[in-house]
C-alpha cells in the first residue's frame, strides 16, 4: 500500500472536482468515520490502484453526496 494522501474539502465546488478525478482513476470509498456536525469532521477513505486517499470536511452537503454515489 502506498502513502495516504489526505484533502480537506470545503466547498462542494472542491469535492465535485475530486470526485471525478477519483472516479475516473478508479477509486472506491471503503470506510467513513464520525460527521460534519462534529468537530473531528466527517472523514472518508478512498482506494484505487494501491494508494489511499482520505477527504475531510464539515460541509453536510458534501457528506449527504459522498454517502449517496458508492464511487
Amino acid at each position: 500500500m502506498k502513502d495516504l494522501h489526505h484533502r480537506i474539502i470545503l466547498t462542494i465546488d472542491e469535492w465535485l472536482i475530486l470526485k471525478s478525478a477519483l472516479t475516473e482513476k478508479g477509486y472506491k470509498r471503503f470506510q467513513t468515520q464520525y460527521d460534519a456536525g462534529l468537530e473531528e469532521g466527517f472523514h472518508a477513505w478512498f482506494i484505487g490502484n494501491g494508494n489511499r486517499v482520505e477527504v475531510i470536511t464539515h460541509n453536510p452537503e458534501i457528506q449527504r453526496d459522498i454517502i449517496k454515489n458508492d464511487i
